[in-house]
């Protein structure tokens, strides 16, 4: 390590675990249904309204189709079905465009509720169950006051072969 990288290191202090433990990270909160969800909102490209859907032949259950959205072509997954919630109200459904691993996808969800920096702190581990199909997509959930929220798993979303997206292609 050079003389500078010394010097840069040693100005820069340490995080304690309090502080640690306390950091916060930026989501992106939304309905489906009564019960709130959140992904990364350093992920999330653009939140649009509904967009003009194209079928795609012998397409999963859970994908509407695909959309040119700004002349790109967008994938648009229903998380109600596939995350077998009750459907969104269309009258305030939202898409939610994120980019995650070279992928654009759009998620159709129900009413935005915000972006929201929250504690890690409130963070725990998904609840392991094998017949919740939401559990299997989840990185976490939060507690928050009297709201719980499921953290989504990008990676199990768009790579596990439900989008049609090989992940070992992807990289």
């Amino acid at each position: 390590m050079s003389e500078e990288e010394q010097k840069e290191n040693q100005e820069k202090p340490e995080k304690t675990s309090e502080q640690v433990k306390d950091e916060k990270k930026t989501f992106l909160s939304f309905y489906l249904g009564e019960q709130e969800y959140a992904v990364d909102a350093h992920k999330v490209d653009t939140i649009n309204e509904p967009l003009e859907v194209t079928p795609v032949p012998a397409a999963p259950s859970y994908v509407e189709g695909i959309a040119n959205l700004k002349g790109t072509i967008v994938a648009l997954i229903d998380l109600c079905h596939l995350l077998n919630q009750e459907n969104v109200d269309q009258e305030n459904s939202r898409l939610i465009v994120l980019t995650y691993k070279g992928v654009t996808v759009g998620f159709k969800v129900g009413s935005i509720k915000g972006i929201e920096k929250i504690s890690t702190q409130t963070m725990e581990p998904p609840p392991v169950t094998s017949e919740n199909a939401r559990a299997n997509y989840l990185t976490g959930i939060i507690k928050q006051d009297k709201r719980i929220i499921s953290i989504l798993d990008l990676d199990s979303l768009i790579f596990k072969k439900r989008v049609g997206v090989d992940a070992e292609n992807s990289e």
